[in-house]
């Protein structure tokens, strides 16, 4: 992927292309998970059976009581403070580098376009990109 946002960087002039490896993030916050204030990484916040994984929380009462505590949501979801940390990291790879080649707002403060819109892609296979969203940003001073 990156060499392919490299590529569409250079032949596309006109636009501006990063790439935002969520999972390889993911994976980041797993493996380093103190350093990122995660207590409770083995167990998730709601939800049945052991480690509270084998079935998604189906009502907000039967939540933890410190969610920010804990690495997953659910058996499925990461919790909001991993979002969080997703989120800061897209805009500007506040606690590490998950976009390339620069992070969103370094590419938005970059471009010299007044109207700009942003096109949300998910990549099922390298040569297989779906286009999710469109959206028209308005004019930003930075």
């Amino acid at each position: 992927m990156r060499y392919m946002v490299q590529e569409l960087n250079q032949e596309l002039a006109d636009a501006s292309f990063i790439f935002c490896d969520a999972f390889e993030a993911l994976m980041e916050i797993m493996k380093n998970c103190q350093n990122y204030g995660f207590e409770v990484t083995t167990n998730a916040c709601c939800g049945f059976g052991p480690y509270k994984g084998w079935v998604m929380c189906i009502s907000p009462e039967l939540a933890c009581r410190n969610a920010s505590n804990h690495l997953w949501w659910d058996q499925f979801r990461p919790a909001d403070a991993v979002n969080s940390i997703l989120v800061d990291n897209v805009w500007s790879s506040l606690h590490m580098k998950m976009c390339y080649p620069t992070n969103l707002q370094d590419m938005l403060k970059s471009s010299s376009r007044k109207e700009k819109k942003m096109y949300f892609c998910k990549a099922v296979e390298p040569s297989n990109i779906i286009v999710e969203e469109t959206i028209n940003m308005p004019t930003i001073n930075w």
